[in-house]
């Protein structure tokens, strides 16, 4: 049986040593995006906002994601076999997102900087255009934990229904100084 006794549960009126809910009453950071902010307390600057996004938003990143950011020009899938088609478009015309299709190999793309899997590093000169709407939203999100970010890289990740994300470190940034802004979508951890 798995142990989830040392695991933070925010979906229920959480109180404890490992963090407290941040009061928002008169802060002026964008009415945008809502939800709770939570202050993690062993780890410095960890912030966690539940429901930061409604469900229309939610739909509209997660379609973002999967029409546009999928097709950029540094994936997994361009890594490995060079330019590739629309796998998204393909997939919704064949009304098939299964195992048998291009768009279920799918697991990254990178957007602005482009990130060497192998080597764990960003170059200078390997990059992209990075998504306006997508920089105002990072920025937003940071503003509401007191953070000024200027978002130059983001890799979106896509996880078919039997995989998952296992840990990791994000060390790998040309400074440390400035705020990772991590948005998740879809099915529940």
């Amino acid at each position: 049986k798995t142990d989830f006794s040392e695991c933070l549960d925010l979906s229920r009126d959480y109180k404890g040593p490992k963090a407290t809910r941040v009061d928002t009453k008169g802060s002026s950071s964008s009415q945008e995006y809502g939800g709770e902010i939570w202050k993690i307390l062993p780890v410095p600057g960890l912030y966690v906002i539940r429901g930061a996004l409604d469900m229309k938003q939610q739909v509209y990143w997660a379609m973002t994601s999967v029409s546009e950011f999928s097709r950029c020009e540094h994936t997994n899938l361009t890594n490995l076999h060079g330019a590739q088609p629309d796998h998204w478009k393909k997939a919704v015309e064949e009304h098939d997102v299964g195992k048998g299709t291009g768009f279920h190999g799918l697991r990254w793309a990178s957007l602005g900087y482009h990130y060497d899997w192998t080597k764990r590093l960003y170059y200078k000169n390997e990059k992209s255009d990075f998504p306006d709407e997508l920089a105002k939203l990072a920025s937003t999100l940071a503003a509401k934990v007191g953070y000024q970010v200027k978002s130059e890289a983001a890799i979106v990740n896509f996880y078919p229904f039997d995989a998952s994300m296992g840990g990791h470190v994000d060390d790998a940034e040309l400074t440390l100084s400035y705020p990772i802004v991590s948005v998740s979508l879809g099915c529940s951890a």
